[in-house]
């Protein structure tokens, strides 16, 4: 392995599964902030926070978590006016993210016409303007490498302290943690020299590589306040085979939620949504998905959609389709 990566990985092992709070969900809000005044300048955290939209789509939506008004306000005067369609999110009152849309076509040239320290960083971290890797459409597997970043080569350049002070600030204490999806970036030795990689070293606490195990392809950089683990599900922890009450089909969702599906008179699908009843329902904590029964169950409040990726919900199709074959068979019993 390359001298600059640790030789070990901190593991976390987890034996119950992890609950979806679905109580976030209520008290959210979102509004669009009006955006009169046109920017007069571009800077080093202007260009830092734009420059996906000037190398990939202007019209592409940025999110920015947002921890404090403080930097909602720095946000506010030195990000959010490149941007012709301002929103901001949270959750009960307190702002969370901003949402910026359709960047300034004013700002574009005041992008490339400034000249920071920044740059370089910027050029590294999207080697190629084509991010339709992002967008990889199947589950990975994921390799995690924590980089030892004492063993990097400081990142030295005008305009970058103040912002690396400013980042620290913001994103990495309490516990924070952060992440980028670098384009282009293949996992090899010559990582070391990454502009970017050495402008992180300057401020952030631990860095770790996720590497597409087929590809080598480095999709995430996944950046802490603390040593990040990566987390191992024991079979406990897993969505569990799914279970027939009656004419009713429990599917583990593994978060804590179960749907039920009403057998009766369900003709064959193939798409979740042909599914005709269905219901879903929390699993009561310190519960086993084993003893679950929706007649005691609370049911998930109406107006709150999930979204599951394309494997799992081809899954939970099969499933189904498998059930109501044997549940045909013996005459709906």
């Amino acid at each position: 392995m390359y001298e600059w990566i640790k030789d070990r990985c901190l593991l976390e092992y987890s034996a119950k599964q992890e609950r979806f709070e679905l109580d976030r969900l209520t008290g959210f809000y979102k509004k669009r902030l009006t955006m009169d005044k046109p920017p007069s300048g571009m800077t080093v955290l202007g260009q830092y926070f734009i420059a996906s939209s000037v190398l990939d789509d202007e019209s592409s939506a940025q999110v920015i978590p947002v921890q404090d008004e403080e930097f909602r306000a720095i946000l506010m005067e030195q990000v959010a006016p490149h941007f012709t369609v301002v929103r901001e999110a949270g959750h009960e009152g307190v702002i969370e993210s901003l949402f910026l849309e359709q960047l300034r076509p004013e700002s574009k040239v005041l992008f490339e016409e400034t000249k920071t320290g920044i740059v370089p960083v910027i050029q590294d971290l999207y080697r190629h303007k084509d991010m339709s890797s992002h967008y990889h459409g199947a589950k990975r597997q994921l390799i995690h490498y924590p980089v030892n970043l004492k063993l990097l080569t400081p990142y030295e350049a005008p305009d970058v302290q103040e912002l690396q002070t400013l980042l620290r600030k913001f994103y990495f204490k309490s516990g924070g943690v952060s992440s980028l999806m670098p384009v282009g970036w293949m996992f090899e030795d010559s990582l070391r020299n990454s502009a970017l990689l050495r402008f992180l070293a300057g401020f952030v606490p631990y860095v770790t590589m996720l590497v597409d195990a087929d590809s080598n392809e480095v999709v995430v950089l996944r950046m802490g306040e603390n040593e990040l683990s990566h987390t191992l599900h024991l079979n406990s922890a897993k969505p569990q085979p799914p279970r027939r009450h009656n004419n009713y089909l429990y599917l583990d969702m593994g978060i804590g939620l179960v749907f039920v599906v009403d057998l009766a008179g369900q003709p064959a699908v193939e798409d979740w949504k042909d599914i005709q009843k269905k219901q879903g329902y929390y699993l009561p904590e310190d519960s086993d998905f084993a003893d679950f029964d929706h007649e005691t169950a609370a049911p998930i409040p109406e107006g709150i959609g999930l979204f599951f990726d394309s494997d799992f919900a081809k899954a939970m199709v099969e499933a189904v389709n498998r059930e109501l074959q044997l549940f045909n068979a013996l005459g709906g019993k």
